[in-house]
C-alpha cells in the first residue's frame, strides 16, 4: 500500500494528472500506438476549431506531465496555476531526481463543448507506462486550454490528501 501511495504521491509531485495506480509489468504494451484519436464531440463544433482545440488541448497536458519543464512551465497549463504551484512544489520535494523522466502521451479527446473535454493519456516514466488510459478534463480560460484544478485534486484525493486548495473543487466545478 505505501509503494502504491509513494507513487500516487510521485505522480503528484511532478504536476501529473491521472485516476488510477501503478502500473503492470506487461512490456509487450511499450510500444503502444502513439497517435492521439478523437472522439466525435457532443457538441456541433466548427470543425477547424475543434482541430485548433485538439492541438492545444494535446500540447497543455503533454506539457503539464512533462518533468524536465519547469514548475512555472507546467503550472502554466493548469488551472488556477500561480495559486496551485506551491501545492505541487511541496508535492515534489519528496521526489528528487526522477521528477525529469515522466512524460504524457494524450490518447483520445473528446470535446464537450466549447469550454471543455474529456482527456484520456498516458504518463510514462523513464519511456515505461505508469498509468495507462488516465481520465482528465481540459477546460478554456481565458482562451487557453488548461489541465482542470479537478483533474489535479481528485489524484490528491487518491493519495489520500486533502489539502486547503481542493476543498470545494469538485462543487465549484459543478460536481
Amino acid at each position: 500500500m505505501e509503494r502504491v501511495k509513494g507513487f500516487v504521491v510521485l505522480v503528484v509531485s511532478l504536476g501529473l494528472v491521472l485516476t488510477g495506480a501503478c502500473g503492470d509489468d506487461d512490456e509487450n504494451d511499450s510500444a503502444a500506438d502513439t497517435t492521439a484519436t478523437t472522439e466525435a464531440p457532443s457538441t456541433t463544433l466548427d470543425p477547424a476549431a475543434t482541430a485548433e482545440a485538439e492541438a492545444e488541448i494535446t500540447t497543455v497536458f503533454e506539457a503539464f506531465f512533462n518533468g524536465a519543464l519547469s514548475f512555472e512551465e507546467r503550472t502554466a497549463n493548469l488551472e488556477d496555476g500561480e495559486e496551485l504551484q506551491a501545492l505541487v512544489e511541496d508535492q515534489a520535494k519528496i521526489l528528487g531526481a526522477q521528477a525529469v523522466n515522466t512524460t504524457g502521451m494524450v490518447k483520445t479527446i473528446k470535446l464537450l463543448d466549447e469550454s471543455s473535454a474529456e482527456v484520456t493519456y498516458d504518463v510514462l516514466l523513464s519511456g515505461a507506462p505508469a498509468l495507462r488510459d488516465g481520465y482528465g478534463l481540459a477546460v478554456l480560460v481565458d482562451d487557453q486550454w488548461k489541465v482542470s484544478r479537478i483533474t489535479l485534486c481528485d489524484l490528491l484525493r487518491l493519495a489520500g490528501q486533502q489539502p486547503p486548495e481542493c476543498l470545494n473543487v469538485a462543487e465549484e466545478a459543478g460536481g
